[in-house]
């Protein structure tokens, strides 16, 4: 018993680390580079492939496509962007999202990754004692710190499903039908604010073998509509625009969901026979960008109907 405690207490560790590093990487990205970001987002958001290339791109180099979306809300607020255009945005985040989610499964369990973290750490440490004055150093010393971090956490969440599978019989859980892993999905994703965090666990639970492929990428797409109830609880008390783009964002997310769990053994079987992912690991990542770059084209050819439905609103 003492050891299943430890080993939970040990995994919660891991999501807490895991969480305060993307706050750390969070920070010191939007204070190194906020108001480029502002400029590059309104110069490329001419026309719809800029904005979705736009919203992937910052996303991708800010890992958290929450933060994005909230920036944007902001901008549609301020009336710096059109309702167009903020949904494009927002449709490209999605997909920037799961760039974290290729780092985490390509090099989070294949090398020692808390080996690689330690001079990060220990570098990061001494920047922000001895330059912690100056601002520039203070939020590299917070990217560094954070990047360390983020591994060490997801080390820890690794060891700790590992030693669980070994003394507890997930088995039992294999035959849950699978809405009931969606659902966990959402409710994990939607209590840690980061569909990352879910991303991490899920690949350290199927990379222990706590759970298969199929149900591993339902909680994967349960993710997906999780991290949108902070962007909504965000547009309360906002202006008609704000509201409208949260409203877009959610209503976008479920239909993807709701899409993608009814073909998801369809976009599996094209995974793992007609593309050959061996790997499960790089099989749920390739499902997670799959799904989300599907989103994307479907969605286009209908952004000037869907925004002035959300006009009328």
């Amino acid at each position: 018993l003492m050891e299943i405690v430890a080993s939970i207490f040990k995994l919660s560790a891991g999501i807490g680390l895991f969480l305060f590093a993307m706050y750390l990487i969070e920070e010191s990205l939007k204070k190194l580079s906020g108001r480029n970001f502002k400029i590059f987002l309104q110069k490329i958001t001419k026309n719809r492939i800029g904005a979705v290339s736009g919203g992937a791109i910052v996303t991708g180099i800010l890992q958290s496509s929450s933060m994005v979306s909230l920036m944007v809300l902001a901008f549609v607020g301020a009336g710096v962007f059109t309702m167009k255009n903020a949904m494009a945005i927002i449709l490209g985040a999605n997909l920037g999202t799961t760039l974290d989610s290729w780092l985490v499964a390509t090099l989070g369990f294949k090398v020692n990754i808390e080996v690689a973290a330690y001079p990060s750490i220990c570098i990061g440490g001494l920047m922000l004692v001895i330059f912690g004055s100056r601002e520039l150093f203070k939020y590299i010393a917070y990217f560094l710190l954070g990047f360390g971090l983020l591994f060490i956490g997801l080390s820890y969440m690794k060891t700790s499903m590992e030693s669980q599978v070994s003394m507890f019989d997930f088995s039992v859980y294999a035959q849950m039908p699978l809405i009931v892993f969606l659902i966990i999905g959402f409710i994990i994703t939607m209590l840690v604010q980061s569909s990352s965090v879910t991303m991490a666990l899920t690949l350290s639970a199927l990379h222990a073998g706590a759970i298969g492929f199929l149900p591993a990428a339902a909680l994967v797409l349960g993710s997906e509509t999780g991290t949108t109830i902070k962007i909504l609880l965000s547009s309360i008390g906002g202006n008609a625009s704000k509201k409208r783009v949260a409203l877009g964002n959610l209503l976008f997310n479920i239909f993807l969901t709701i899409f993608a769990f009814i073909f998801i053994k369809p976009i599996l079987f094209v995974i793992t026979d007609i593309f050959s992912i061996a790997n499960p690991l790089i099989g749920l990542v390739t499902f997670s960008s799959f799904v989300n770059l599907a989103g994307i084209i479907i969605f286009l050819p209908f952004l000037d109907p869907y925004t002035k439905f959300l006009e009328r609103l």
